[in-house]
């Protein structure tokens, strides 16, 4: 195991009886194959997905989709040229989840949710390759003037020199070809990161879902909903469920201030996605007020704003995973360590929102060592854990 990791996770990676109070299910359960019920607005879901993924290689998985087959989801923000490794990771944990699940008897498909709508882009504008005894680092160094969503960032002439270290560093192959095809100028890193998944992984029927447009945010308006007008119940759930994790001696992987809140608003000026804060009651304040960036708003405003422009308001890390699970009727949820964290919390969320909690596992986790680094450590007799 990768040191640094938190107790929670290794925990629940032990499936310790101890974090069963957070968790719907540990790793190796598999009640999760056996399907929830669909969604009403399936059929509106799955024809936004056969818009989204018009290959021919994802054919068989929508119409799958369409014959009533289930879903097992994971996603990422939209890296350059991928984003890191443990990326594909995710979706080949997926994939080999809704394979076992399918041959058990309950089909089931694997979608990847684009991150789109996240903002921090010096999270996603680089990428690390191998370089024999090191790492290069490619960074695309074209920052947007305004904090916009990622996915929305056009890509410049300045990704070429990065392919062409790219290709330097990789070689030639299929999926180079893939990459080199996807990240061209005049593109966004959501569209060229969505044509580099859909390729690489065609063979095996993975579904690409980018949940950034209104229509999508129209579906799944009732969870932003309820995030406006339950605000201070879920505020209090979450706080106790923090309260508890650190009773049992685990962590809360996301703080939960006085002020805060499960959603951003896109700036209508700007673009820029802001977090949506509340704001505390007082003798000189109504009780029901909000504050994105210097903008004040009632929650009258938001549910405004929802109906006429759903994809304006989008949920935060907590809230993602319920507003996922809305839409898709989530079978079950691959994620990283953070992620993994996060449904500790969520848990209370899904409670009260869905009235049922998604199961998760973690995603496969690998270490990849060169030929001449592997030669080194037998050569000193070091396993990668003496290494690490």
């Amino acid at each position: 195991m990768v040191p640094g990791q938190s107790r929670l996770f290794l925990d629940y990676c032990a499936a310790d009886s101890a974090v069963r109070p957070f968790y719907p299910s540990l790793p190796r359960e598999t009640a999760w194959q056996q399907r929830c019920p669909r969604p009403d607005h399936w059929n509106e879901i799955v024809d936004l997905l056969a818009a989204q993924n018009p290959s021919l290689s994802a054919a068989a998985s929508i119409a799958a989709l369409r014959a009533g087959a289930a879903t097992v989801l994971t996603g990422q923000q939209v890296g350059l040229f991928g984003g890191p490794l443990y990326t594909p990771f995710k979706a080949a944990s997926a994939l080999a989840r809704a394979r076992q699940a399918t041959a058990a008897g309950q089909p089931h498909v694997a979608i990847f949710w684009l991150a789109t709508e996240d903002h921090d882009f010096a999270e996603i504008n680089h990428v690390s390759f191998p370089s024999r005894k090191e790492l290069r680092k490619l960074v695309y160094a074209k920052t947007p003037a305004a904090p916009i969503p990622v996915g929305n960032v056009v890509i410049d002439e300045t990704i070429e020199p990065l392919i062409d270290q790219a290709w330097e560093l990789l070689g030639t192959s299929d999926a180079m070809d893939a990459l080199v095809a996807a990240y061209k100028p005049g593109r966004t890193f959501g569209q060229a990161f969505a044509d580099f998944y859909s390729k690489a992984f065609a063979a095996q029927g993975l579904l690409i879902l980018d949940a950034s447009s209104a229509e999508i945010h129209r579906l799944g308006s009732p969870v932003l909903k309820a995030a406006i007008e339950r605000a201070d119940e879920f505020h209090a759930a979450l706080v106790e469920r923090n309260k508890a994790l650190e009773a049992a001696g685990y962590h809360a992987q996301v703080a939960v201030a006085s002020d805060s809140s499960l959603l951003f608003l896109l700036d209508e000026r700007t673009g820029a996605r802001l977090s949506l804060k509340r704001i505390p009651a007082s003798a000189n304040e109504p009780h029901d007020l909000w504050q994105a960036g210097r903008e004040r708003f009632t929650s009258a405003d938001l549910l405004g704003i929802l109906a006429a422009e759903p994809h304006r308001i989008s949920p935060a890390a907590l809230l993602r995973p319920i507003f996922q699970d809305y839409l898709l009727g989530t079978s079950l949820i691959i994620g990283g360590p953070a992620e993994i964290a996060y449904f500790a919390q969520s848990a209370v969320l899904y409670e009260r929102v869905l009235g049922r909690i998604t199961a998760a596992e973690p995603r496969l986790s690998a270490t990849l060592i060169e030929p001449a680094i592997a030669e080194l450590l037998r050569k000193h007799e070091l396993g990668i854990d003496r290494v690490f």
